[in-house]
């Protein structure tokens, strides 16, 4: 982590732990949680966690399914606030009602925000 160079400062390193607290499947994040998820592209480990959660992304799935997951996850860990979320994800507030209402008209959604 010390390596990185965070040419974004405070506010990369900001966005990457809040990102870290809802992708990683583990409760307390560890030094090898951070490492896993360091920028790179995509994390370097799959990893899963104490509670036996499997990671939002596994190969083969789609960009898409992958994507709602960590929408749905994501949403989950900020009590449905949809505020934090977008700026979690580093999207618009417009564009996750976008995805939502996508979601909901594909049947991958309910109304509640709870997926399938």
């Amino acid at each position: 982590m010390i390596d990185y160079n965070w040419p974004g400062n405070v506010r990369e390193l900001k966005n990457f732990i809040q990102r870290l607290v809802v992708i990683d499947p583990n409760e307390v994040i560890q030094p090898d949680d951070i490492e896993a998820y360091l920028p790179s592209g995509n994390p370097r480990k799959v990893k899963v966690g104490s509670d036996g959660e499997a990671p939002i992304a596994e190969v083969g799935m789609s960009l898409d399914e992958v994507e709602r997951r960590l929408i749905l996850k994501t949403l989950g860990q900020t009590n449905n606030n949809k505020t934090k979320t977008a700026d979690i994800l580093q999207v618009t507030a417009r564009t996750l009602r976008n995805k939502m209402a996508r979601y909901r008209e594909e049947g991958l959604l309910d109304d509640d925000g709870e997926g399938d």
